[in-house]
């Protein structure tokens, strides 16, 4: 059920910490809040970019799939999730995202580019 008393709570929760410069503790208040209330999806690219910055990718993860799943055509949190994937490895996972985003495949990504770039391979 929506609760967007609950949510807004959570928001100004998570902004106070944001604000003072505690942005991982704030990144899991705004996803409770996406959950409470869907329509503040786009706290989850918030939280996700904030979980990606500090090179925590498996929350980033998490954080830009709580996003798409309410905002399903949010170009920004495919993007985010595409990056936090190749970050991880999971490089199939991030060419289907970064499509999603509709941008392409990271050059530096792609087997052997670098190596051809610097004269191997």
């Amino acid at each position: 059920m929506e609760d967007q008393g609950k949510a807004n709570e959570l928001v100004e929760q998570a902004n106070e910490r944001y604000n003072g410069g505690d942005k991982l503790g704030a990144a899991p208040l705004y996803l409770e809040a996406v959950r409470a209330f869907p329509a503040y999806g786009s706290f989850g690219l918030v939280a996700g970019d904030t979980y990606r910055e500090a090179g925590q990718h498996d929350e980033a993860v998490e954080a830009y799939q709580t996003c798409i799943a309410v905002a399903p055509d949010h170009d920004q949190a495919w993007h985010g999730l595409g990056q936090s994937y190749l970050a991880l490895g999971r490089n199939d996972e991030a060419r289907e995202a970064f499509g999603h985003a509709g941008v392409p495949f990271p050059l530096d990504a792609r087997p052997g580019c670098l190596a051809r770039l610097f004269g191997g391979g």
